[in-house]
């Protein structure tokens, strides 16, 4: 995902797409999108092909258990934000209960950050809002934050959620996460409040995440900066606060509220976040954990895979342009049997490796292991712990390859191939490109495929070194008009059957088209990969978290910050998705994607 700093700019950057009115449908009618019929611009709908329908699920404010609304959405108070779905709703994960047919089940939903001057009347900007939000908003704000478990049924032809006794909410503030690995216990870790350094209050900034095939969620923390702030020149943690973008004023004002997100007054507060956290939808009373040995920097995602022999393997992003792709592998295998919380241990011993794309298609992955290649005393890591939580410093330490923002990782069930999504770097020069980010400045991003060796007759995720390729170009789809075609690809799922699915994300700021979710038509041909636009998003939201039922019938997807905008308020939005209804403001939302004819959605 972008950061909240950006986003706001998104639309804002436009002219006049930032602020166009629901009129603006009459305008865009003569812009259609040639396959569906789709619109070229945003308006303040969410637009689905004929053949497809996409009912709410459940949306900010709703209860856990019933789905029901609350009933003066802008007035909520801390307690009843952490009883009730978060706000800007991200990666979807669906656990089947056991025995039920994939027809019930556990839905895990992240919520990335909030827009508090979309909910809460009264400011007329995000600056006002800001700056003057009271102790008590600003901890609704927080209590917006997190995770959100929702227990969901299939009945009568459509998805509900039902009552449930894992329904919860995790929180910035109310949650308590374990830490283990390298890192638990480093005195990098160690603060006022946890001078053991193994427990952290809260999980932040969560984007997107993984499965375990143990039945868990990870759960990433991405622009976990956005919310500290103070002075950072001179700063003992000064290295690691500038590569995680620490500024001197931060965009929330959390710190007013809570001592800890000031690095003036919690100095190792920070290092605390920006890791993997696991967390077992169906036992509430197992504290999540925060993974170290997946390392500390941006992360995106952690996608579960597995090696020949059975280690267990997690593809891990690092969010932001001119970062890295990473990928890290157990030292001991997963056996089906092994608890869950033994099977949570494989997430603690194992080597985090960072990618190296050369220019003949080989891609090595580097170890970032303490003492060998210049990780050593001298470049300040003195031990594994100081790797793993400045595990960007490492990773160019080594000779990884800087990339356009990684984004969406996912691995195809049919042929084991990695699919990584690069959402773009307007900022990469000419003189910046390599073979894996051919665009410079890559305004549009592209997406690579990388081809694990097989040994046997299973895929080795596990293995030192890959092939990969240039799997598509943003806005260079063969088969499409520009109206059609796929720019900044952000998450990305693969359905059952293998058909892949992507997510753009800024796709309105650099092609000027609107949001959308689309599928992959074909995945390989000399005339390059064409894809279909099958969804688009309200004005200022973006889809996020792709998530198909085992069936292949269903696919769970978040629909986030509808309405962002700096000039778009509680009071005046520029879209009311999905109530449209005067006095309530657009809410993000989970929706499921479906045929009308009930087939399976690749068909």
């Amino acid at each position: 995902m972008i950061t909240r700093r950006q986003a706001l700019w998104t639309l804002a950057g436009i002219a006049g797409v930032g602020l166009l009115p629901r009129s603006v449908t009459a305008a865009v009618a003569a812009g259609r999108s040639t396959r569906h019929g789709l619109p070229i611009l945003p308006d303040d709908r969410l637009h689905v092909a004929p053949h497809l329908s996409a009912e709410l699920l459940i949306a900010w404010g709703d209860d856990l258990r019933t789905g029901a609304p609350h009933s003066d959405i802008g007035h909520l108070t801390e307690v009843e934000q952490l009883q009730r779905f978060g706000f800007n709703c991200d990666f979807n994960a669906f656990f089947p209960d056991p025995g039920s047919g994939g027809t019930t089940g556990l839905l895990s939903v992240n919520h990335e950050y909030a827009n508090a001057w979309m909910m809460m009347p009264g400011f007329a900007s995000w600056d006002e809002a800001r700056d003057t939000m009271s102790a008590a908003q600003l901890r609704v704000e927080m209590a917006s934050m997190g995770l959100s478990i929702v227990h969901v049924a299939f009945r009568e032809g459509r998805w509900r959620p039902v009552d449930g006794p894992h329904a919860r909410r995790l929180s910035p503030g109310t949650t308590f996460c374990g830490v283990a690995g390298p890192a638990a216990g480093h005195r990098r870790l160690k603060t006022s409040e946890d001078p053991s350094g193994r427990v952290v209050k809260g999980l932040l900034a969560n984007c997107s995440g993984g499965v375990t095939p143990w039945g868990t969620v990870l759960v990433a923390e991405e622009n976990v900066d956005d919310f500290f702030e103070g002075e950072i020149a001179g700063h003992p943690e000064e290295r690691s606060l500038r590569s995680f973008g620490v500024e001197k004023i931060a965009d929330s004002r959390w710190s007013r509220v809570d001592s800890r997100f000031s690095v003036a007054q919690e100095p190792h507060e920070l290092n605390r976040f920006g890791w993997i956290v696991e967390v077992d939808p169906r036992d509430a009373s197992r504290r999540p954990v925060k993974r170290t040995a997946l390392g500390r920097f941006k992360h995106e995602c952690a996608v579960v895979a597995s090696a020949a022999d059975g280690r267990v393997v997690v593809y891990l992003a690092d969010d932001e342009s001119m970062e890295c792709l990473y990928r890290y592998v157990s030292a001991r295998p997963w056996r089906e049997g092994m608890s869950r919380e033994d099977a949570g241990q494989l997430l603690d011993e194992g080597v985090l490796t960072v990618a190296q794309f050369s220019a003949d298609g080989t891609l090595r992955w580097l170890p970032l292991e303490h003492g060998k290649n210049g990780l050593v005393a001298s470049e300040g890591f003195d031990d594994l712990g100081d790797v793993l939580i400045e595990a960007r410093h490492a990773a160019a330490i080594v000779g990884a390859t800087p990339m356009d923002r990684p984004e969406g990782i996912a691995v195809s069930p049919t042929t084991g191939s990695v699919m990584v999504m690069l959402s773009g770097n307007k900022g990469r020069t000419p003189d910046q490109v390599d073979a894996a980010n051919p665009a410079g400045p890559n305004r549009h991003g592209h997406a690579l495929a990388i081809q694990p060796p097989t040994r046997g007759p299973r895929c080795d995720h596990g293995a030192p070194t890959a092939r990969w390729k240039v799997h598509l170009m943003g806005g260079q789809q063969a088969g499409s008009g520009r109206d059609d075609r796929l720019s900044n690809p952000d998450n990305c799922a693969f359905d059952p059957a293998g058909g892949l699915w992507i997510c753009s994300d800024t796709a309105l700021r650099n092609a000027k088209i609107a949001e959308g979710l689309w599928r992959c038509v074909s995945l390989a041909g000399e005339a390059g990969v064409a894809t279909e636009r099958l969804l688009t998003a309200p004005i200022g939201a973006e889809f996020t978290g792709p998530c198909f039922d085992p069936s292949g019938e269903s696919l769970f997807l978040s629909v986030q910050h509808p309405g962002e905008g700096r000039t778009s308020t509680f009071a005046n939005p520029t879209t009311r998705w999905p109530d449209f209804q005067s006095a309530v403001p657009p809410r993000p939302g989970v929706v499921v994607v479906r045929r009308r004819d009930g087939e399976r959605l690749n068909r």
